[in-house]
């Protein structure tokens, strides 16, 4: 088969150069009628190609419709034996069609597996498209909306109006909140979204999240949290009273000064019991807060006026732009400045350091506030117990000043949280994020 591919090939060649030269010699020579028979052999030579080349635009023309069309089944006929060129074109165009083919196969795949990842997470997700149709929900997103089926939001019944308007007026970028109501009572959720355009339609992703459930395992962690510490507490405070009452139970007889001394440790472990309680009612009784609208460097110039910081210690308050504003209680968040401070400087110690306190606006209009030193930076597994009530690793240290911190920030809508070591060229920094 080569061999007839290959004399083919060199015929059709020949024909062309033989032609040619033919058609040149008799126009030199003025020989018409070996003239004609030239002209003839070359226009013969190029309706054979014109052919081929129509063939081989034909075959791209289908091509090109079948891959507009998502078909990556076509399969262009060998013609080796008619057209070594067409024959090789085909072949070339049918590999092309079988790698489409495979990377469709293997795309489908892909989308299958993250269409069961998909279904199988908590958390509700649609696909809205510009006219609110509804390209893609999940079974989380229709169990969180208690509705059966969505194809657009305009199919939301009556009592999800609230949900209807929500999807429709929240902005890519922000979050909103959603009351639901079920036979098991009213269900919180927090949605999200965020835009995207694929194949130049404009689309919107929400997501949904049950709050209840994960604030039910947050609650459930502090208070495991909190129980360990108080029993730790408590153990550590009756122990000592417990096997000093029995030893000197089982005396037969006491001096003075053995009761004196036994009765001393018992008092002195009291006090201590007293104090862990006091700090408990504290923690757990604190006022309820009066928002107002505090200037900062105001109250920042307040802080610095309690002289809580030793003279070995520079402390250096910057506040852009001036006159930041924050709607908070302005007693509590003062004694959220205290707290931060105190600890700064107990962490600095008796070396000289450095703190700052730099409060900025950011684009989404949340004020930022970082207090920072140079202190030793907290070890990872005490920062991930920090704000555990009553925990904490100074002696002496009564554990609830973070935490009644973050209550106070969370009761100014706002939070808490202990960056990294290194983050903006400190070891410590806690930042304050008013929303």
């Amino acid at each position: 088969m080569v061999y007839r591919i290959g004399f083919r090939a060199v015929v059709r060649v020949g024909l062309l150069l033989l032609s040619t030269v033919l058609l040149t010699w008799a126009v030199v020579c003025k020989e018409w009628l070996v003239c004609a028979g030239g002209a003839l052999g070359l226009l013969l030579s190029l309706r054979l190609y014109g052919q081929m080349l129509r063939r081989q635009r034909e075959g791209l023309l289908l091509i090109l419709e079948a891959i507009k069309n998502g078909d990556y089944t076509f399969r262009l006929p060998d013609m080796y034996r008619r057209d070594i060129s067409l024959g090789m074109f085909n072949t070339a165009a049918n590999r092309v069609g079988q790698i489409l083919m495979d990377e469709k196969q293997a795309m489908e795949v892909k989308e299958k597996y993250y269409e069961v990842i998909l279904q199988h997470v908590t958390t509700g997700v649609m696909v809205v498209s510009e006219e609110n149709r509804v390209v893609m929900s999940n079974e989380a997103a229709l169990h969180l909306l208690q509705v059966p089926r969505l194809d657009s939001l305009c199919q939301l019944p009556e009592d999800k109006q609230e949900a209807k308007e929500c999807f429709l007026t929240l902005q890519p970028g922000e979050n909103g909140n959603l009351l639901i109501h079920t036979p098991q009572g009213v269900r919180q959720l927090l949605v999200r979204v965020v835009s995207l355009v694929q194949e130049q339609i404009p689309l919107r992703i929400f997501t949904l999240n049950d709050v209840r459930n994960v604030l039910d395992e947050r609650e459930m962690d502090a208070w495991v949290k909190l129980t360990r510490v108080l029993v730790h507490e408590i153990m550590n405070g009756m122990t000592p009273v417990c096997s000093l009452s029995a030893s000197m139970l089982n005396k037969p007889a006491l001096t003075a000064e053995q009761l004196h001394d036994g009765l001393t440790a018992i008092h002195a472990t009291s006090q201590g019991l007293l104090a862990f309680v006091e700090n408990y009612r504290k923690f757990t009784s604190l006022p309820k807060p009066r928002p107002d609208v505090v200037a900062l460097d105001e109250l920042l110039a307040e802080v610095k006026a309690l002289q809580l910081i030793p003279s070995h210690i520079r402390l250096t308050c910057e506040v852009r732009p001036a006159h930041l504003m924050v709607y908070a209680d302005r007693h509590l968040l003062r004694q959220v400045f205290v707290n931060l401070l105190r600890n700064a400087v107990q962490a600095i110690g008796d070396t000289a350091g450095r703190i700052a306190v730099t409060a900025t606006l950011a684009g989404n209009e949340h004020v930022l506030v970082y207090v920072s030193n140079d202190g030793p930076a907290i070890r990872t597994e005490d920062a991930e117990q920090l704000f555990v009530p009553f925990y904490t690793t100074k002696p002496g240290g009564s554990g609830i000043g973070l935490s009644v911190s973050r209550q106070i920030m969370v009761q100014s809508n706002g939070n808490i949280t202990l960056l990294p070591p290194g983050t903006r060229g400190w070891n410590t920094t806690f930042l304050l994020e008013f929303y």
